[in-house]
This record gives C-alpha cells, sequence and structure tokens, in this order.
C-alpha cells in the first residue's frame, strides 16, 4: 500500500472500488475460496500460485465462455475478473511498485516462513523468491547446528 499521506488519498479502495461493484467482487472472492478449496480442501484459503502460473491463457479461455456458468456453479465472467487480478498483482510486484513486504505476508501467511535474518558466513540469504513466493534462504544442515545458537 503507498505509505504517503497524499497519494493515498488518491487510491479510493471503499469509494471507487467496493462501492462500484460490490456484487462483482463478492463473486471474485468466491472464486478465490472455491479454487482454494478445489486444490487444497484440508487448508485456510490461501492462493497457491504454483497452481496458477498460466493467467493469460486461464482468463482467455473463461472468456470464451463469457456469460455462461462454470461447472463449479461460478461464472466464468468471475474467473476471467480473477485472472486478470492475479496477473495484475504479480506484474506489480515484479516491477518492484510495492516494496512493502506486507502485501507477500498475506500470500504466503499459509506457508512455512523464514526470518530475515543476517549471520556471518552467509548462512542465510535476504532475498524474496518471486517464484516460490517464500523468502530464499541457505539451510545450515541439522548436523552442524550448534544447541542454543539457533
Amino acid at each position: 500500500m503507498e505509505t504517503n499521506q497524499q497519494k493515498r488519498k488518491q487510491i479510493p479502495l471503499y469509494k471507487g472500488l467496493i462501492k462500484y461493484f460490490p456484487d462483482a467482487l463478492c463473486e471474485v472472492a468466491r472464486v478465490s475460496y472455491i479454487g482454494s478449496k478445489q486444490h487444497h480442501p484440508e487448508k485456510e484459503i490461501h492462493w497457491d500460485r504454483d497452481k496458477s502460473q498460466d493467467d493469460l491463457d486461464a482468463l482467455m479461455r473463461h472468456l470464451i465462455e463469457n456469460g455462461k456458468i462454470d461447472l463449479d456453479g461460478v461464472r466464468h465472467s468471475a474467473k476471467v475478473v480473477w485472472r486478470a487480478l492475479a496477473h495484475l498483482q504479480k506484474e506489480i510486484e515484479k516491477d518492484n511498485i510495492r516494496e512493502d513486504l506486507w502485501y507477500i505476508d498475506q500470500y504466503n501467511r499459509n506457508r512455512p516462513t523464514h526470518s530475515q535474518k543476517e549471520i556471518k558466513e552467509d548462512k542465510f540469504i535476504e532475498g524474496y523468491d518471486e517464484q516460490f513466493g517464500t523468502y530464499k534462504t541457505n539451510e545450515i544442515p541439522h548436523d552442524q547446528i550448534i544447541s542454543g545458537t539457533e
């Protein structure tokens, strides 16, 4: 999210998004829920980026079916919007427009994470891995850990 107060006022999330499209956004949220439960029924809702890497192709497949209901009971149009949002989110992250890691942490809240530590001899490397949606680390082999120092 934008940190500059004046620029934040130019991002009216409620007045300029939710109030404009309440029903459509609810349907897109339903796509998130159904998709998450389809791939991981035992876990909390989350975006498994490994399962959605062909956003533009999937968007086009759903666009062809525009106006119809998919087999899971969700509108193809809602899936078009979901795929467009997924593509836009990845594009923004790739361009490093958002430096605030809060957004990335929200997407990865159900994945194991590593705290960003800096240890001598480069045993941990700071940085975010776009492909896997986690922080890059070099694990210390179990037999090299001295008890009480990890």
